[in-house]
Order: structure tokens, then C-alpha cells, then sequence
């Protein structure tokens, strides 16, 4: 979309504003949990292939029908997902046609237009609804 990059900017600057003003003993307590939580999805992983090491080496079954199965199952399900997130994003009601200027003819009603009161006060075609308290 158009302005992807300019959000994509903005969580940048918003991310980098974050973490400077942070203070350095909370970014290395960031960091130690971040490093122990990966070193330990590690172990996990090298364990549980350590454990199950003979009976990958020996079932033939698994790498002719379960592996490509099971590929095929998170390819489907994976392609459902981005298709249904590119049908919500194409269908948005916030991707209209929108005017940039306050005052633009082609959103306002005839008798907004003829009514001074409506333009000098409220340049918005709608009325934004309070927050519930």
C-alpha cells in the first residue's frame, strides 16, 4: 500500500524513542532473558532430536508419506491464512477514497455546505463518538 513505508518508519522511530529511554541495567535484563529463553529453545530442540534420532534414521514411512503430508497440510493451512488477511485488507473499509482537505466538497452533504455554522466549528462529516466511561 501507500503509506506501508511511512508506517513501517513510524514504529521504527517509535521502537529506537523506546529503547533510549530505557535505562542500560533494564536493556541488559532485556538482552540476558531474550539470550536465555533462545539458549533454551536450543536445548529443547537438540534434545528432543537426540531422543528421537533412531527412529527418524529408521522409519521410512516418515520421509515418504508423513514429511510431504504434513508439508502439504502447513502449506494449505499457511496459504488460507495469507489469502483470508489479503481478502480482509482488500475489502477494508478504510482503504475508500478518502479527502485530504478539511473542507472538501465531495464529503459534505448539500446543507453542510450552506451552513456556515457546520464549517467553521466542526470540519469533520461526522460527529467522533466520546469513549465510554
Amino acid at each position: 500500500m501507500r503509506h506501508d513505508g511511512l508506517v513501517l518508519i513510524l514504529l521504527w522511530r517509535e521502537l529506537v524513542a523506546g529503547l533510549r529511554a530505557m535505562r542500560r541495567c533494564d536493556l541488559a535484563w532485556i538482552a540476558f532473558g531474550g539470550s536465555g529463553l533462545l539458549a533454551y529453545a536450543v536445548a529443547d530442540i537438540v534434545v528432543a532430536l537426540d531422543t528421537a534420532a533412531p527412529k527418524l534414521r529408521h522409519d521410512q514411512l516418515l520421509w515418504t508419506v508423513g514429511l510431504p503430508l504434513a508439508s502439504a497440510v502447513l502449506g494449505v493451512l499457511a496459504g488460507n491464512a495469507v489469502s483470508e488477511l489479503c481478502l480482509q485488507r482488500g475489502f477494508a473499509p478504510f482503504l475508500g477514497a478518502l479527502p485530504l482537505a478539511p473542507g472538501s466538497a465531495a464529503i459534505w452533504p448539500a446543507w453542510r455546505r450552506s451552513c456556515s455554522q457546520h464549517r467553521s466549528c466542526c470540519w469533520l462529516p461526522f460527529r467522533p463518538a466520546l469513549p465510554a466511561l
